[in-house]
């Protein structure tokens, strides 16, 4: 994710936790994934830290393109941004995995 315009290069790389996903394991226990369903109620987004990087917690178990969008708006808007004056970039597949 990086701001659109100013300052070229500048971006600050993060992740999307569905934090409903419960197979094969759990990957948020029921405090957390409370406060990301409270969060979301209330038009933000939980933002927390996995394995040392921003993280947007986000209920459900799997994610369109329409709730990304909607989780980086709420984002931009929790970081005191303008929501347009972002541009959000989606890496297909999954680091470190082989594409199926």
């Amino acid at each position: 994710m990086r701001p659109a315009g100013r300052r070229p290069g500048l971006s600050l790389p993060c992740d999307l936790l569905a934090v409903d996903q419960a197979y094969p394991q759990q990957v948020a226990d029921s405090g957390w994934r409370r406060q990301a369903h409270q969060a979301w109620h209330n038009d933000q987004v939980l933002l927390m830290t996995y394995d040392e990087r921003l993280t947007l917690a986000v209920p459900g178990h799997e994610f369109t393109a329409d709730l990304v969008l909607a989780a980086m708006f709420r984002f931009a808007k929790a970081v005191g941004g303008r929501p347009e004056n972002f541009v959000a970039a989606l890496r297909l597949g999954s680091v470190g995995r082989s594409a199926r």
